[in-house]
């Protein structure tokens, strides 16, 4: 598990996400599967400003919006169509 949680704080605080993907893969020594393709990275929190604020700092460039919950949703387009999954 603990490899996990450090592969999931890469993901979500690395500006470029594809760098962050790469590196999990090199890491794994795995490669993503080909047929779906990561559209983007968005967030929700019921405060987003100081949210906002906090990723900025840490120069991660991501949309957060207005949410009842605290949620980070990944937008995948695949073969069976656009999804959008969430944590």
């Amino acid at each position: 598990m603990g490899d996990l949680a450090r592969i999931d704080h890469l993901v979500y605080a690395t500006p470029d996400l594809q760098a962050g993907v790469d590196r999990i893969e090199a890491r794994l020594g795995v490669r993503a599967t080909p047929g779906a393709t990561l559209i983007g990275l968005r967030g929700e929190h019921p405060d987003p400003g100081p949210i906002r604020a906090i990723l900025r700092t840490l120069g991660v460039e991501i949309d957060v919006s207005h949410g009842r919950a605290p949620a980070l949703i990944a937008t995948i387009d695949g073969r069976r169509g656009r999804i959008d999954l969430t944590d």
